[in-house]
């Protein structure tokens, strides 16, 4: 059986994770990349030691999967291409700028019959899927996430929001298993003309209630979760990928759970390639993680109105 042939798109920092990646996995064949900046695309090129394509019609005529991994703004008009070429695709998060376009590429890749998923990777993070599988017996009733980071020199395009927040509105939902009753935001610009720091408190139907703070203007890096449920309290770090259980009944007494490492990366590469293979929808498929995007739209409006 042939190995899946499969491209990427955009040679930046995400892209050449995903082109790191690629190049050394066994179960695909990697065709090689395009990058519409000649001289990044000879960097990544030589480092990697793969094909770097002069057009993006040559990278498409060659392959049957692709990872678009390219500035948030031209995701609408490069992910319609890509699908309109028959190609299943893997967008990094967000699927465009706006709900409605995102909901358009699903119709379209639905129409294709092609898979499209988004690549929202802590969905992979080993450290949430064993905490998914220890709330199975545990009523949950709240979330407390943070993810702050120094001010990134490679989102230009974006808010805080759609960049660094969308990641546990996204979790929220899922963890939650509930839609969304109402919800609570503020935030203000700092350092770019868009949102740099956003706080959210979502309300779910079920009664779950999730806190979640974002900042791209911190000194330091930090990701985690705080879950409590009617039997324990779990901490996160999302950056380690640990997970510590306390027990009501002995809140002194802390317990580490055993998680097994693995990179996310390469989990999404191969649940995406899986997917496929099984003609089944994967862990994150546009349609199981779009709605991350339209509660981050009402967050960023709400907080707009306010200024």
């Amino acid at each position: 059986m042939a190995k899946p042939k499969i491209g990427v798109i955009g040679a930046g920092i995400m892209g050449e994770n995903h082109i790191r990646i690629l190049s050394g996995l066994k179960d695909v064949s990697f065709a090689g990349f395009f990058d519409a900046k000649p001289e990044r695309a000879a960097i990544i090129s030589g480092k990697y030691s793969c094909k770097s394509f002069a057009t993006l019609e040559d990278l498409l005529n060659q392959i049957s999967f692709a990872v678009l991994a390219t500035p948030t703004s031209t995701h609408f008009e490069l992910a319609s291409i890509i699908l309109k070429k028959g190609i299943h695709l893997l967008v990094e998060k967000p699927l465009s700028l706006s709900y409605k376009k995102s909901l358009l590429l699903i119709d379209t890749a639905k129409r294709h019959k092609l898979f499209l998923s988004i690549g929202m990777i802590e969905r992979f993070n080993p450290a949430i899927t064993k905490l998914v599988s220890l709330l199975k017996n545990e009523t949950v009733f709240g979330f407390d996430f943070k993810r702050f980071s120094p001010f990134p020199e490679r989102i230009f395009d974006t808010s805080v929001i759609f960049d660094m927040m969308i990641h546990d509105l996204d979790l929220a939902v899922m963890l939650a298993n509930s839609e969304l009753e109402s919800f609570r935001a503020q935030g203000v610009k700092s350092q770019s003309k868009f949102i740099d720091e956003a706080n959210a408190t979502l309300y779910f139907k079920n009664g779950v209630i999730a806190k979640i703070e974002s900042s791209r203007i911190k000194n330091d890096k930090l990701r985690s979760l705080v879950v409590t449920t009617d039997k324990s309290i779990y901490d996160l770090n999302l950056i380690t990928k640990s997970l510590v259980k306390r027990s009501f009944e002995t809140l002194t007494d802390k317990v580490s759970i055993d998680i097994v490492a693995r990179d996310q990366i390469t989990s999404e590469i191969k649940d995406f390639l899986l997917s496929i293979a099984k003609n089944k929808p994967s862990i994150s498929s546009a349609a199981s993680t779009v709605y991350a995007q339209k509660i981050a739209e009402e967050v960023e409006n709400k907080i707009c109105s306010y200024r």
